[in-house]
């Protein structure tokens, strides 16, 4: 790995021929136009049709000067793509650049986050890289006020109509300091100006230069659950890259342990000894081992109550997930519900997908689709998806349960917190309001071209230039029928999980691993 300042990075990009970036626009329409479920309710709820933004920049490519192959040009062109997808609001489906963009991420060296002070929002520092330059008393716990002379609210804010966050999980700034250039454009500026009140109180500021770390990072290409959670969400682990590449460990929500691992700990609250079970990540190719692990965890811990802290978890294996609420239920859970688009291409490659690797969902989806294909339907009807790799759990964990979420919960999380709160296992706790809302299964451009190639005839996917790909959401999920829902199927994109109470996390929260939280959510336990 190598890091090297932004504006010389820039150069180094070798540029896209006229007819790469035709076949990559090609290539985002056939995948949303054929494979995109939710296109039909995309278009309704943003007003926006992808599928004609699409089109329309392939007739301005076709129209602009073929020989600029620059990396000016390159960038400008990755950008346009990505706003398109961006104006999706769907974490789900996702262009992800090529190489070297895939294997880089652009830093700053601190992070920041909100606090609650007195009933207002702050913006507080809460890490600072060693190598970053202190005179001034640019540290930890200072008060962030303007970003480049605009108010860091209001930054914020803009921060989310660009980067489709849900509402509640505006106020962070992983997009701001931390940018994997997987999946986000290259920052426009080569520095930033920040202004901050220093811990005496002075108004100050300081200016800090982008750097990029080159190399394998958490946005680097490759296998499909590689491009998958680079697609959610790259940020924690691309923190933590960037930061282990000067030999410093960081945590993004300051908990001992490497970001990627779940850890079971006993916290003393101010009601008592409580289990803290930490799960960062549902990505997992062996779901049933994973669940096997935390139920090993839960028996070391205490059975006075737990608290199951899921924050920041952007999803993975559904299997994984359900596994989990499994082993704080008493009952069977019943199966999450799933439909997929009925076209030529979905059932070209779901029956491909079955001969090659098998597949009992979509086994028995193959007659529905080919039915709704038939009948000129949308969709195929609405079915369990999925086996209970833990259908009956031997020793549930026997105490009261509260899960703790945020907006940055997402895909199989969404999954997790509504089966907690649909079958009442346990309260929900939310630092920054709902779950984000992912309602799919997802599929990469990777893997529709393997199994293009498998057809032997070609469905019409072509690999990308320099390793680039798209992932799209191909499955939408929906929360089975429960009391809470009036008994009804529930889509989980685009709503989540409303949370049963809110915590405001407090500057000590921010610096010193969220003592207040936890102990708000002990407090919760102890009224079960």
């Amino acid at each position: 790995m190598e890091i090297v300042p932004l504006r010389e990075f820039r150069n180094q990009l070798p540029g896209l021929s006229h007819d790469e970036r035709n076949l990559i626009l090609q290539q985002a329409r056939m995948v949303l136009e054929q494979n995109y479920v939710h296109l039909a309710d995309k278009r309704k709820r943003t007003g926006f049709d992808p599928v004609a933004a699409c089109e329309l920049l392939r007739t301005e490519v076709a129209t602009r000067d073929a020989s600029d192959s620059s990396a000016a040009a390159e960038l400008a062109f990755h950008e346009t793509l990505l706003d398109v997808f961006r104006r999706i609001r769907d974490r789900h489906t996702s262009y992800l650049l090529p190489e070297p963009l895939a294997t880089a991420t652009a830093f700053l060296p601190f992070t920041v986050d909100i606090a609650a002070d007195k009933g207002t929002e702050v913006a507080t520092v809460t890490k600072v890289l060693p190598t970053s330059d202190a005179r001034g008393g640019f540290v930890p716990g200072i008060q962030v006020t303007h970003w480049n002379g605009v108010p860091i609210d209001r930054l914020l804010s803009l921060n989310l109509v660009e980067e489709m966050r849900s509402p509640s999980a505006r106020f962070s700034s992983r997009d701001l300091t931390v940018r994997p250039l997987r999946t986000v454009a290259p920052p426009a500026e080569d520095w930033v100006i920040v202004s901050y009140i220093s811990r005496r109180g002075a108004r100050r500021e300081a200016r800090f230069e982008w750097q990029v770390l080159t190399g394998e990072t958490a946005s680097a290409p490759g296998t499909f659950v590689k491009n998958v959670a680079a697609a959610i969400d790259p940020h924690a682990r691309a923190t933590e890259v960037c930061a282990a590449s000067i030999g410093v460990h960081w945590s993004p929500l300051g908990l001992d342990g490497p970001p990627s691992s779940s850890r079971a700990t006993v916290i003393a609250s101010n009601f008592g000894e409580v289990g803290h079970l930490f799960v960062p990540t549902f990505i997992t190719s062996t779901p049933l081992e994973f669940v096997r692990e935390l139920q090993s965890a839960l028996e070391q811990l205490p059975a006075e109550g737990l608290i199951v802290d899921v924050r920041g978890n952007t999803g993975g294996s559904l299997p994984a997930a359900v596994g989990l609420a499994q082993l704080l239920s008493t009952d069977p859970l019943p199966l999450i519900l799933s439909q997929i688009r009925a076209t030529s291409k979905n059932l070209d490659l779901c029956r491909i997908f079955v001969e090659a690797f098998g597949d009992s969902d979509l086994e028995r989806t193959l007659p529905e689709l080919r039915k709704a294909i038939s009948l000129d339907a949308e969709f195929t009807p609405v079915q369990p998806l999925g086996r209970r790799i833990v259908s009956n759990v031997d020793r549930p964990y026997p105490g009261p349960v509260i899960v703790v979420f945020d907006g940055f919960s997402y895909s199989a999380t969404d999954v997790f917190a509504a089966l907690v709160q649909d079958q009442e296992i346990g309260p929900t706790l939310s630092t920054r309001g709902p779950t984000g809302g992912g309602g799919a299964n997802v599929w990469s451009h990777d893997l529709f071209c393997e199994l293009s190639t498998l057809s032997g005839s070609g469905l019409g996917y072509e690999p990308l230039p320099r390793r680039a790909s798209f992932t799209v959401a191909m499955r939408r999920l929906y929360r089975p029928a429960s009391r809470r829902s009036g008994g009804e199927p529930v889509p989980i994109e685009d709503h989540g999980v409303v949370p049963d109470e809110a915590h405001s996390s407090t500057r000590k929260d921010l610096l010193e691993a969220y003592p207040d939280l936890l102990n708000a959510a002990a407090a919760r336990l102890d009224r079960q």
